[in-house]
């Protein structure tokens, strides 16, 4: 969170996300398989941590109205 100069208002998020993912999708033991997957036999879904990290930077404008152009974006 330090590195990627994450806001201290949101680090609770991100020790929620961190737990979420060590616990419930890093595969461990022998068998390495996940602790979810102990649990429900059903492999979880890491395609949201492939494509998103913790925090993105989102950009938008905000006259959806208007035909969009790269001046004046917002960030989110």
């Amino acid at each position: 969170m330090i590195t990627k100069t994450v806001p201290r208002r949101v680090w609770d998020y991100g020790l929620v996300y961190e737990s979420e993912i060590m616990s419930t999708r890093m595969a461990r033991g022998p068998e390495g398989r996940t602790g979810m997957e102990e649990i429900t036999g059903d492999s979880p879904d890491i395609s949201e941590g492939l494509d998103f990290g913790f925090t993105n930077l989102v950009w938008y404008w905000d006259a959806p109205h208007l035909p969009v152009t790269e001046d004046n974006p917002k960030l989110g």
